[in-house]
């Protein structure tokens, strides 16, 4: 398959190539035969072969003439109208050069001084029309103007020349050219090349292929002047060649101003047209929104590089397409089109924004944020929709998740009002019960007990203000801090006593937190107060334990606080505590909803167990 393929691409190559080498042989035949028909034409007749060339280069002038003052209302090219108009009475002079020559027989009485006095004319008017023309390209006028002003030239040239002794001798016969004609034959040429600088400087306003016509056409002009400066009799070889040359830059003037236009009306015609579709092109290509045109029965008729990188699309694959049954998600396909084919029937108002998600190569959903204006046609109708579309799919997921996280702010500083108005009822409830028992102790010791409590609970909140989730708190960090703050509290000597803290690599939410965090402070207070008497040294060990990771069981918390110390009196009842102290922990245990048990033996150990 590779080698029919490559086969292929060969004879199409050559195919081209065979038809190129074809077209240049054509062409080539063409010239020569044409100037080898007019070369016999001068053998048998030179009146005929001149009459021929003047009458190609009439033709051409008045063609120009046509095209220019046709195209003159909507062509951008002002340029070219001058121009045009120029050559209208270039062709004028030419004709009556023409009629004039030696052996018409048109113009009784005059020698050939009258015809070449014309044609000294006409160059002297074309090589002036080629110099102005490079200062046109950027101006603006009334093409009747430019006529009435050829007009009148025209006319008091032509006055001059058959108003005897005005217009200087071209040609005497006998003797020949004249220094008047030789010498403007020179000037004709200079201001010709001067014209030629002029079209180089301006050579970026025009059509490069134009340029070079034109340019080539000024450039062989002046060669054929310069014959005509050389014969001596009209029927000259001489003026065989300047007639040769002559023609052949008519038909590059030709090639230049009507067939390149006409081939590319875009190059001349609407030159500044196509700068600004070519601009608006590259300005469509290097948005960074999706650009898409699409006409009345839903296809697409232009979109941009940004519609097609985020569709995933060539453009010829996206251009012609339907775009609701090829780049819509199927569950709105029919939804949008039915609301698309009510705007084009006028029974609906356009949205000029609005959100719809498209369907890319790989299936992937883009949200699309689409601003939208109808396009009308000269009668008024509807003839396309044309949309921007900006990609907001992370936007609008940003924006979602935003709006969880507000909802979310917004449940927690309720939660945290909630949870400031209990901490409030349980400082409440805790000064109350320690205002019970006051009686037989000192308020030192009672303002530390109050105090360390209140710790505990601000610890809690302290963890949750430095944790990124502000719902729960790392409990193994929490404890650690807790009991650091009760041996300070209690002036412990640390290389007596000490503490073990296992297990407690947990998350917690608050409302386990504060209650489990007042537990170990009652318990832990108690140990370090009455677990080692005398200078005893010891050990409080602390756990809490989750079966988390036992499959189809409800999750439940052990909470062990343990001490080696003396332990409790043999005939100490749980269920009737004398403390404040173990008075909190039995309510703090009803409040999580669990259940506590001791043992005694050795030192103390409670165990705590909740959901």
């Amino acid at each position: 398959m590779t080698f029919f393929t490559f086969k292929l691409i060969i004879e199409l190559l050559m195919s081209i190539k065979v038809k190129k080498i074809l077209r240049f042989s054509l062409s080539v035949f063409l010239v020569v035969f044409i100037f080898t028909g007019l070369y016999l034409a001068s053998r048998y007749s030179y009146l005929l072969f001149h009459s021929l060339v003047e009458l190609f280069s009439i033709i051409v002038a008045s063609a120009i003439f046509m095209f220019a003052w046709n195209s003159k209302n909507f062509s951008e090219a002002y340029f070219l109208t001058f121009l045009g108009i120029s050559y209208l009475f270039i062709g004028a002079i030419d004709l009556v050069h023409t009629l004039s020559y030696s052996g018409m027989g048109v113009f009784q009485g005059y020698d050939t001084n009258l015809p070449t006095q014309l044609w000294i004319a006409a160059r002297y008017e074309e090589s002036i029309a080629l110099l102005i023309t490079p200062f046109m390209l950027n101006k603006k006028g009334k093409p009747e103007h430019i006529l009435i002003v050829w007009a009148l030239i025209t006319l008091i040239i032509l006055a001059a020349i058959f108003s005897p002794g005005i217009f200087p001798d071209c040609f005497i016969e006998g003797e020949g050219l004249t220094p008047f004609k030789v010498i403007s034959e020179y000037i004709i040429s200079g201001i010709l090349f001067m014209s030629a600088v002029f079209f180089f400087n301006k050579r970026e306003s025009f059509d490069p292929a134009i340029f070079k016509l034109i340019l080539l056409s000024i450039f062989i002009t002046i060669l054929s002047e310069m014959a005509f400066t050389l014969y001596k009799g009209p029927y000259d070889l001489a003026n065989l060649i300047g007639h040769y040359l002559k023609l052949l830059s008519f038909y590059l003037i030709y090639r230049a101003t009507i067939h390149q236009v006409l081939e590319r009306p875009y190059s001349l015609l609407f030159r500044t047209l196509k700068e600004e579709r070519d601009r608006a092109q590259e300005y469509l290509e290097v948005a960074g929104v999706i650009i898409v045109v699409i006409n009345p029965e839903g296809r697409v008729e232009l979109i941009n590089r940004k519609g097609c990188e985020i569709l995933g699309f060539r453009e010829n694959e996206i251009i012609g397409k339907n775009w609701f049954d090829n780049f819509l998600p199927e569950r709105i396909r029919e939804d949008i089109k039915n609301v698309f084919e009510k705007l084009m029937n006028r029974e609906l108002e356009l949205f000029e924004y609005y959100e719809n998600p498209i369907l890319t190569r790989s299936g992937e959903e883009r949200l699309i944020a689409w601003h939208n204006h109808l396009l009308f046609d000269a009668d008024g109708n509807i003839k396309s929709t044309i949309s921007s579309g900006e990609d907001i799919t992370e936007r609008a997921e940003a924006e979602k998740k935003l709006k969880k996280s507000l909802e979310e702010k917004k449940l927690l500083l309720r939660e945290i009002h909630h949870r400031v108005k209990n901490n409030i009822q349980v400082i409440s409830s805790l000064l109350n019960l320690q205002a019970s028992s006051t009686l037989e102790r000192r308020p030192a010791e009672i303002l530390k007990e109050s105090r360390n409590r209140l710790r505990s609970m601000a610890l809690i909140h302290d963890r949750l203000y430095q944790s990124e989730d502000l719902a729960e708190i790392d409990f193994a960090d929490y404890t650690e801090k807790l009991l650091g703050n009760l041996f300070k509290s209690y002036g412990i000597n640390t290389d007596l006593i000490g503490y073990r803290i296992e297990g407690c690599n947990i998350n917690m939410d608050i409302n386990r937190a504060i209650p489990c965090g007042l537990i170990i402070n009652e318990l832990v207070s108690n140990s370090l107060k009455y677990a080692f008497p005398r200078g005893r040294g010891g050990e409080i060990y602390i756990s809490l334990s989750t079966n988390s990771e036992v499959e189809d069981a409800e999750k439940s918390y052990t909470l062990i606080v343990a001490d080696n110390g003396v332990g409790f009196p043999k005939n100490f009842d749980l269920n009737k505590p004398r403390t404040l102290g173990l008075q909190l922990v039995l309510t703090l245990v009803k409040q999580l909803k669990g259940k506590l048990s001791l043992k005694g033996t050795p030192g103390t150990r409670f165990e705590i167990t909740f959901e």
